[in-house]
């Protein structure tokens, strides 16, 4: 990756090219994956099927990042007494 200004720009890559990711394993890109989906509002069920996660246990150490669905429960709530 190169700055341009205070842009980061990725550079392209040749398929088949090697690249300087010694740190990176499987796992990590899975966590990426997963944290990636529950950020942007995707469901732990939506997560746990393309991981292959056989038990939602598994899945629900991602449930941390999923905040926001809380906020909104607790939003609903005020809407319903508030009437």
């Amino acid at each position: 990756m190169r700055k341009i200004g205070n842009v980061a720009q990725v550079e392209q890559f040749k398929p088949g090219q090697r690249l300087q990711m010694h740190d990176v394993r499987i796992h990590d890109l899975r966590h990426s994956y997963a944290s990636a989906l529950v950020k942007n509002f995707a469901t732990l069920y939506e997560v746990q099927k393309p991981l292959g996660h056989s038990k939602s246990q598994t899945t629900e150490r991602y449930a941390h990042l999923a905040n926001h669905t809380l906020i909104q429960a607790a939003s609903l709530i005020d809407k319903a007494f508030s009437k």
